[in-house]
């Protein structure tokens, strides 16, 4: 009886796990996506989108799965280490029962690639929306639109983009 009464007290003091918010998770993914990136581990990328991923780019074009996943093998491909990714969530807003997320997020990128037989730092930075949804307790990136401030420089000078 009294080894049940001491288990009991010290289960009573012991702190409850602490929930992360719905912030902290995305954060999580972003920093897995990010290192997925750094490592150009396509399969790793992927896992962290939804079955149904989709983008509408800054000129309205309608970009699924598919044509993601071999948008992001031609970008990897050429880079050149170190490549850096920082995602800052500007704002959340999230569904009652946590299912779904959209945030706002600034993404920028500084990585290295060959132009012309010279090795170049590339820098990028841009805001987009994104909508996260929750599957099987994990978030997965479902949809990006709102894509727009996009920013390139080139050894330290702005490229014009059209």
């Amino acid at each position: 009886m009294w080894k049940t009464i001491a288990v009991l007290l010290m289960l009573a003091v012991l702190p409850a796990p602490v929930k992360r918010t719905v912030r902290e998770e995305l954060d999580a993914q972003y920093a897995k996506l990010a290192d997925a990136n750094v490592r150009k581990d396509i399969p790793a990328i992927m896992a962290l989108k939804s079955d149904t991923f989709y983008t509408i780019g800054p000129h309205g074009e309608l970009n699924d799965r598919v044509s993601m996943e071999a948008y992001s093998r031609r970008f990897l491909e050429p880079l050149r280490p170190p490549i850096v990714i920082k995602q800052t969530i500007l704002d959340i807003t999230v569904s009652e029962h946590e299912l779904v997320a959209i945030v706002h997020v600034h993404q920028e990128v500084s990585r290295f690639r060959e132009i012309e037989g010279v090795l170049r730092k590339i820098e990028t930075s841009v805001t987009q929306r994104e909508t996260w949804v929750k599957q099987d307790g994990e978030w997965k990136l479902q949809f990006v639109d709102e894509v727009k401030d996009q920013k390139t420089l080139v050894d330290g000078k702005p490229i014009v983009r059209n």
